[in-house]
């Protein structure tokens, strides 16, 4: 049986076609870039907020009860800047808020009745590739995300271990905290 030209022709294209959208989504796919929000970062009376790279984050207190404090989601709107959904579990409140990043590590940020904050990157979460900077990206080191907070006498220590592999782990609760000569190295 002998099969038209057309036929075959038509099966061609929509082969082709099909090829070509996998290729494309594949492309978009690989092609997901760290948003510069990313990590942990501090308002200047300590509270924390952990930006996860699946649009979530966490806001939780550091008094030693690590409690959450809001939840919600963040869109980045550009290279720098970043709208948040955010839901306070103290205030029982909804809130959307717009940060720009104004240094590498820096936000300040509004929120919609118009109060004005700062976010300050925490040492701990290297920035990801510097949207604000001209020169080449370059791939800073992991930090893990088990980073736990310590409070002591009031100030705001962090401590971390370094596994097998120079990755940074959280401590066992039996961990004795760091020396200075830690601190300092």
């Amino acid at each position: 049986m002998k099969v038209p030209t057309r036929v075959v022709m038509t099966t061609f294209a929509f082969a082709v076609t099909a090829c070509s959208s996998l290729n494309n989504n594949l492309q978009q796919h690989s092609s997901v870039h760290k948003s510069f929000i990313e990590g942990i970062w501090e308002d200047q009376n300590g509270i924390i907020s952990t930006f996860q790279s699946d649009g979530t984050f966490k806001t939780h207190s550091t008094d030693g009860s690590n409690t959450t404090l809001a939840t919600g989601f963040y869109r980045q709107t550009s290279a720098t800047e970043v709208d948040i959904d955010m839901t306070s579990l103290v205030r029982n409140s909804l809130q959307r808020i717009h940060c720009s990043l104004v240094k590498e590590e820096k936000l300040s940020c509004t929120s919609e009745n118009n109060s004005h904050f700062s976010l300050s990157r925490s040492k701990f979460t290297p920035p990801p590739n510097n949207p604000l900077s001209l020169s080449s990206p370059q791939n800073p080191p992991q930090v893990s995300q088990d980073t736990t907070q310590i409070l002591s006498s009031g100030t705001q220590t962090t401590q971390t271990t370094q596994s097998s592999h120079g990755i940074p782990t959280a401590p066992s609760p039996d961990m004795p905290p760091p020396s200075q000569s830690q601190i300092e190295d």
